[in-house]
């Protein structure tokens, strides 16, 4: 446990110690700013159309609706983005500044190597995420909303991200090039975007639920609106353990101890 500390200090203080971290945190919660005004400016003008017509009257939008099918939405997308520029120096730059021998000689567990900069990029997530939820309170002023599905998608947004984490971890432990490592997760989480897109393309078929599985976004989506399964929740924990025990795995082998 001590030494998971000492590791996951030492990266969250290279994090803020460089503009990396401070410049990924500003431009999410700009992002994120910009789409909740242009939310807002929609519900806005909905809620009015519904006011002058005689067949809608007394109807509005949903504002759970909006916060799962626009913030939390958006929030994957940004991730995506994200999550492989905040991962991809995480084991590369070790490398590239000679300190791996020096890292994996020491009487450190790889685990607790591993584990400590899964957690301090996971921080890191966890501060541009905190940073929004200014948004269910100031929507709840316009109108009434339930905070169970609200906490049920930001604990989804987390899910998901330790999921994100876990597979550009991996990313940069294969490959000596930041540059690489970025594209390696950027891609990899592409796929599992992609995904859910070919699941109608094999409809009818025995890959069909398959695919559909393994895609992240049924479960992502069953989350943001607040329907909390332990299915879905299993699956971002496995996804999430099986690149970890990979990366791992990477770290243990002979080419990188060598």
């Amino acid at each position: 446990m001590k030494a998971f500390l000492t590791i996951l200090k030492r990266e969250i203080r290279a994090y803020f110690n460089g503009p990396m971290a401070w410049m990924v945190i500003a431009g999410f919660l700009f992002l994120i700013g910009q789409f909740f005004l242009a939310i807002l400016n929609a519900y806005v003008r909905n809620y009015l159309m519904t006011q002058e017509s005689p067949f809608l009257k007394g109807e509005s939008p949903d504002l759970n609706d909006i916060l799962s099918q626009g913030v939390f939405q958006n929030m994957v997308v940004f991730l995506i983005f994200i999550t492989p520029l905040l991962t991809m120096r995480l084991f590369t730059e070790e490398r590239t500044h000679k300190t791996d021998e020096l890292l994996f000689t020491s009487p450190v567990p790889t685990l607790s190597i591993v584990l400590g900069k899964f957690f301090a990029a996971v921080f890191v997530v966890a501060v541009m995420v905190g940073g929004t939820l200014y948004v269910p309170p100031l929507l709840g002023q316009i109108s009434p909303i339930d905070m169970r599905p609200v906490a049920a998608g930001y604990g989804g947004v987390m899910l998901l991200a330790m999921a994100f984490t876990s597979i550009g971890l991996f990313s940069s432990s294969i490959t000596e090039s930041q540059i690489v490592a970025a594209l390696l997760s950027f891609v990899g989480l592409l796929t599992l975007l992609v995904l859910g897109w070919l699941a109608g393309v094999f409809e009818g078929s025995a890959l069909q639920p398959i695919i559909e599985y393994a895609a992240y976004d049924r479960h992502f989506n069953n989350l943001a609106k607040g329907i909390v399964d332990t299915r879905d929740v299993i699956y971002f924990l496995s996804l999430t353990a099986l690149f970890l025990f990979a990366t791992n795995r990477m770290l243990g082998t002979s080419q990188w101890r060598s």
